[in-house]
């Protein structure tokens, strides 16, 4: 939902022609409530899509988001050619320095920390716990392992299922919520398109400023209680 907000915000267009808007599929034009069917269909954006929002990108922050696009055959997708996408971390890194806010700034008329304390905290905190969980999981040798196996299965099995395969990996990992898988299969694939350590100093970067005293590290029951109250 973020990149989706993201998206609309920076290539809506009011004069724009529908089929050229990032994140709508064909079917979703006529069904009469486009900003839900568009959120719904941003979950997983077709190639066309990820041309059209690299093009916007590149004008708004001069560097190329996508940097490959390796695309596959699979009878499981539903949204014409799947692909496996590399993103650039020079270019995510110089998004994030751009548009990056301070906890003492400003944010919808609001101090950013009480926005974050409200709003975003519980979800990034359980974010960077599972980021941290898979990084360290098998004393690290798990993640770059299965995310080799699943670039693998991706572009040679034709019976591929991304969704399928990431629930089975979150299942492997201790991992249940339809959420957190979704995570997880983000995760995956950016530790095989090689952006996963910039995402890391992001995450890093915004625990500093925003959330010092919060530790992604495992902990006691007890402990992890304690701070989520906090």
């Amino acid at each position: 939902m973020l990149r989706s907000a993201l998206t609309y915000s920076i290539a809506y267009s009011s004069e724009a022609e529908p089929d050229a808007w990032p994140g709508f599929h064909s079917g979703c034009l006529g069904a009469g409530s486009l900003t839900r069917c568009y959120s719904y269909w941003m979950i997983q954006w077709s190639l066309p899509d990820a041309r059209k929002f690299d093009t916007l990108f590149q004008a708004a922050f001069s560097a190329p988001l996508i940097q490959d696009v390796r695309e596959y055959e699979t009878s499981t997708e539903v949204r014409g050619a799947p692909a496996l996408v590399a993103y650039n971390p020079a270019a995510l890194s110089a998004a994030f320095r751009r548009l990056y806010v301070k906890p003492t700034d400003s944010l919808c008329d609001e101090q950013a920390q009480a926005v974050y304390d409200r709003v975003f905290r519980g979800w990034i905190r359980s974010s960077a716990r599972i980021l941290q969980q898979l990084t360290d999981k098998e004393n690290g040798r798990w993640l770059p392992r299965v995310a080799a196996a699943y670039e693998q299965a991706a572009l040679t099995n034709p019976a591929f299922d991304g969704t399928q395969t990431t629930g089975k990996l979150a299942n492997e990992a201790g991992i249940d919520s339809y959420q957190d898988e979704r995570l997880v299969g983000l995760i995956v694939r950016r530790q095989i398109d090689g952006t996963l350590p910039t995402i890391r100093e992001i995450l890093a970067a915004v625990l500093k400023d925003y959330d010092p005293t919060f530790s992604a590290k495992p902990t006691t029951a007890s402990a992890a209680k304690k701070s989520e109250a906090q």
